[in-house]
């Protein structure tokens, strides 16, 4: 780039020859070489004959300017043969042709007084300018000028020449009328630090008087870059009527680099620069290596993406250096179908687009961060690549209008992702779906859930973790308003710490519940809180039908630990799930629900369906102002006992123990003797002890002992209790197959004293 700005500086004070085209006509000159432009028969020099002699002279860079005023708008209509190929360092300046308005600052109010028209050559090849040499000669500048209907280019440059362009209008007449060439508008090859518009640089090399340029209707792209490094595209308007209000597309690309580290709008220390990229036949931006800036622009109808990149990017910025994407015919944002490793994504709105918001396709550590993606056609964020961060995007809402993406918000099939500090909503399908890939993290989102509490939930499950993915962390998240919560197909996921139908609160009385269940588990081996594992529980409320839901074949073995499922800490009363707090169904096996505070369900604490499956261990809970029995097997009401305890059925229907007597042996201890009938093959079997205040369903688990058999004897068991009143309850476990509790027994121990804390043995 500072080989650019030396060249600028060049081309604006440092003039070897100057000629002023006069004429119209498209004539050779008469003398090349002799340093005068002129042409006997028409008495005058021409922008032909201009450029010959330019390329004759000897060294220097040329100004070529323009006294053309006879036609108001001049048009130079090129016939015969193309004009000369550049071989000499030029400035081809038509801002000083008669009547232009320099002082404009829109390029809309800046029609060139002057235009090339190639509508007369024959071929495919022939351009309106056309530069060929290498080396220190390798520089033109371009003024205002306007170039239309070409068979080829308007502007080419080969062979590591750099070009100056700006004010120009290339493939648009002064009336705004499409008059496209039918190649690109300016191809440029190896043309390092060449300059299309407004320069974006530094505060010490100002940038007074440059508007960008209009490069419309042509037959291909709008920009070719081929190879080369550092060109710099800024304000120009690129498939756009000269006002930029309308369509005139380009056949291709707005722009298409295969060379890398482009400045394309915007650098971080501007706020003005950005291009307008619209209604061109393909993508906006396309770009096949790296290292481009693409910052500030508005990509707005183009029929492929918006911008479809390769190799590692910046796409806008911190601050005012976003891009406008919308609307556009597939993705908005489409990365890596080669790579996009190292690419970063920041602060744009993305809106609008006929695909995905934004396609990450490969490449390692890209980051999405601050952008808003709302209302396209399918997922906000679909994500492939590996170990990529996904933050603070607002996905589904334009601050507080509703912009739902029409799939999902975010869809992860990459492994080692993290997703944090998101809000997703109004998704038409689930908030985060993690289809695939191993060893994401779920962190720290908002899914359906907004500061002011609205209703903003997405249409299916807040957060999705399908068959074929595998140790997904789902942490820290508030997931409410959708219609279920949490889902989990597969295996390996841990739920860590969410508030799921709490709302923004856990000590408020409001909340978000999701319409149907809190947490719906039809995979295996899955954590739903684990606290001893590093697993904090989770806060399971306000669901409009169950909190938590295990089913389906297969769905065996998850873990479901420490978790508040209904209710709320803090004190604050009601708020518990519509129906069960947990609900097991479908064949479900072998899981174990223990440590959980189950409160202020309108069902029952947990409950296993006629269809469940056996050996699920369902003990050591906290059971309070459930509307249904604490444990309920067959979800039918209180199971009666029968005789040997053949019965089939959810857990085997494991006969409840009896109590048939009770002793208190001093304060707090009770001797309890036990009778129970059962099939089981192997003794000792676990006998669980509760305890509450009413003789209600309220059970607060205080010890867990050892039955030792054989079945259908009496057995006494010393417990510890905490209170010296209340009512006593017991639970079997045998081999994994919980049984209900059995009815309350009230009891009574010598008053428990209140503990010495503070005796030290010297009080006396």
């Amino acid at each position: 780039m500072v080989l650019a700005g030396i060249l600028v500086m060049w081309a604006e004070s440092s003039i070897a020859a100057g000629f002023t085209v006069t004429s119209s006509a498209d004539v050779s000159d008469s003398n090349v070489g002799d340093g005068v432009c002129m042409n006997l028969s028409v008495t005058a020099c021409t922008l032909r004959a201009a450029i010959e002699e330019s390329n004759a002279t000897a060294f220097g860079l040329d100004e070529i300017s323009f006294n053309v005023t006879a036609m108001g708008t001049s048009t130079i209509t090129v016939l015969g043969s193309p004009l000369p190929t550049i071989t000499s360092p030029m400035i081809i300046n038509a801002t000083t042709a008669s009547g232009y308005n320099s002082a404009a600052t829109d390029i809309a109010n800046a029609p060139p007084r002057v235009y090339l028209d190639g509508q007369f050559l024959g071929g495919s090849d022939a351009d309106g300018l056309r530069v060929f040499e290498s080396g220190s000669n390798a520089f033109l500048s371009v003024r205002a000028l306007g170039i239309i209907n070409f068979p080829d280019n308007g502007i080419e440059l080969d062979n590591n020449a750099r070009l100056d362009a700006d004010r120009c209008w290339i493939g648009v007449t002064a009336t705004g009328t499409a008059a496209g060439n039918d190649g690109d508008g300016i191809r440029l090859s190896l043309p390092d630090g060449s300059i299309i518009g407004r320069r974006s640089i530094p505060e010490s090399q100002p940038d007074e008087g440059r508007l960008g340029n209009i490069i419309s209707n042509n037959g291909e792209h709008g920009i070719y870059v081929l190879g080369g490094d550092g060109v710099v595209i800024g304000g120009n308007r690129i498939g756009t009527s000269p006002d930029g209000s309308s369509a005139a597309g380009n056949g291709g690309s707005g722009i298409h680099l295969d060379g890398p580290n482009s400045i394309i709008g915007n650098r971080n220390s501007d706020t003005a620069l950005g291009n307008t990229i619209n209604w061109n036949a393909v993508d906006g931006i396309y770009s096949f290596a790296g290292g481009q800036q693409i910052r500030g622009n508005t990509i707005i109808g183009n029929g492929g993406a918006g911008l479809n990149l390769n190799g590692g990017n910046v796409v806008g910025a911190d601050g005012n250096h976003g891009n406008l994407i919308a609307d556009n015919g597939s993705d908005g944002i489409r990365l890596g179908e080669i790579t996009a490793a190292g690419t970063e994504v920041r602060h744009n709105l993305i809106s609008g687009n006929g695909g995905r918001g934004i396609h990450v396709l490969n490449g390692d550590n890209v980051l999405i961060h601050g952008n808003s993606l709302v209302a396209n056609d399918a997922d906000g964020l679909r994500f492939d690549a590996d170990n990529g961060t996904v933050s603070e995007n607002d996905i589904g809402a334009l601050g507080v209008i509703p912009g739902g993406n029409a799939f999902n918000g975010i869809a992860l099939f990459g492994s080692g992702n993290t997703v944090t500090g998101n809000r997703v909503y109004f998704g038409l399908d689930d908030g985060i779906d993690v289809f695939d890939g191993d060893g994401n993290h779920i962190d720290g989102n908002w899914v359906g859930v907004n500061p002011p509490g609205d209703e903003v939930g997405n249409s299916a499950a807040g957060i999705r973790v399908r068959g074929a993915a595998s140790n997904t962390l789902i942490e820290n998240n508030l997931v409410g308003n959708n219609e279920y919560g949490v889902v989990l197909q597969g295996g390996g996921t841990s739920v860590c710490g969410n508030q799921i139908g709490a709302g923004l609160s856990i000590n408020s009385a409001g909340g978000s519940g999701n319409t149907l269940d809190g947490v719906y588990v039809t995979g295996a081996n899955n954590i739903i809180g684990f606290e001893l594992a590093g697993c904090p529980g989770n806060v399971i409320s306000g669901n409009e039908r169950h909190g938590l839901i295990i089913g389906g074949l297969g769905a065996d073995g998850n873990t479901v630990f420490d978790n508040r499922i209904g209710g709320r800490p803090g004190g604050a009363v009601g708020h518990g799930n519509a129906h069960h707090g947990v609900l097991i169904l479908l064949n479900a096996a072998a899981n174990f629900v223990q440590r959980n505070d189950l409160q202020y369900n309108l069902g029952g604490g947990i409950a296993l369906s006629a269809s469940a499956g056996v050996n699920n261990t369902l003990y050591a809970n906290h059971f309070f102002e459930n509307a249904g029995l604490a444990v309920d097997l067959g979800d039918d009401g209180v199971t009666a006992n029968d005789a040997g305890d053949v019965d089939e059925g959810p857990n085997r229907l494991q006969n409840t123990p009896a109590i048939t007597a009770l002793l208190a042996t001093g304060p707090g201890v009770l001797q309890v003797t036990l009778h129970l009938d059962t099939a089981a093959a192997t003794f000792p079997v676990q006998i669980h002890f509760y305890v509450n205040d009413d003789g209600g369903n309220d059970a607060e688990w205080i010890a867990t002992e050892m039955y030792g058999g054989p079945s259908g004897t009496n057995d006494d068991v010393v417990i510890s209790v905490p209170y010296s009143s209340g009512w006593l309850m017991v639970q079997a476990t045998e081999v994994g197959n919980s049984s209900e509790l059995s009815a309350p027994m009230p009891f009574g121990t010598p008053p428990i004293p209140e503990p010495d804390v503070f005796k030290d043995g010297f009080e006396d």
